[in-house]
């Protein structure tokens, strides 16, 4: 089948003597083999042929942001399709020294209840309730992991020796070292020998 976008006006013209003839539109679809959905839409037009598309020329300051830049670059900052920016540039060409991607993409808040949440639907369900991806679910997890063990490990850092003692031993982790006096002698005393050694 035949796109009405490849028909020429000669062709249009000579299907429109056909259809005008009074031969049946069906008819007049399977002789010059194209669909009748075709024939429709030629039909609507005002059997002329398809109008260009619209495409969109080529920026201005082209030859000014161009060089240098990444396809996906100059995408982000035309506000265009990858197509379109390829398009450009077999256009126009320009200095093909790409540089890497320097579009930085802001990360989605995460949500106040998220905590809450967390704890009771499931990664599916999460992703359902707050209309993101399970990606985004799963990049907030690890972020909510990551703020957690950096505030214990600061926490942990400001305690004493004997408060870290005493949380190990309330943790199951540790034992209570129990404090043993020394022993002295009876032989001797702070002001030196005493009266059993003399």
């Amino acid at each position: 089948m035949t796109s009405p976008k490849a028909l020429s006006q000669v062709e249009i013209d000579w299907i429109k003597e056909l259809a005008d003839s009074g031969m049946n539109l069906r008819e007049v679809a399977r002789t010059a083999e194209i669909s009748s959905s075709t024939l429709h839409a030629i039909k609507r037009r005002g059997w002329v042929v398809a109008p260009a598309p619209k495409r969109r020329t080529v920026p201005s300051d082209w030859l000014t942001v161009a060089p240098g830049q990444s396809i996906e670059n100059l995408r982000i900052h035309y506000g265009t399709s990858f197509r379109v920016a390829q398009r450009w540039m077999r256009e126009q060409p320009v200095d093909r020294q790409i540089r890497y991607c320097t579009h930085q993409y802001e990360a989605l808040p995460i949500p106040a209840d998220f905590d809450q949440m967390l704890g009771e639907l499931s990664e599916t369900k999460l992703a359902a309730h707050y209309g993101r991806c399970r990606d985004t679910i799963a990049k907030w997890r690890r972020a909510r992991i990551t703020e957690r063990a950096a505030a214990e490990a600061a926490r942990v850092a400001a305690l004493t020796p004997f408060e870290r003692q005493m949380e190990a031993v309330r943790n199951g982790r540790g034992v209570v070292r129990r404090f043993t006096p020394r022993r002295v002698e009876p032989s001797f005393t702070l002001g030196g020998v005493s009266e059993m050694a003399a």
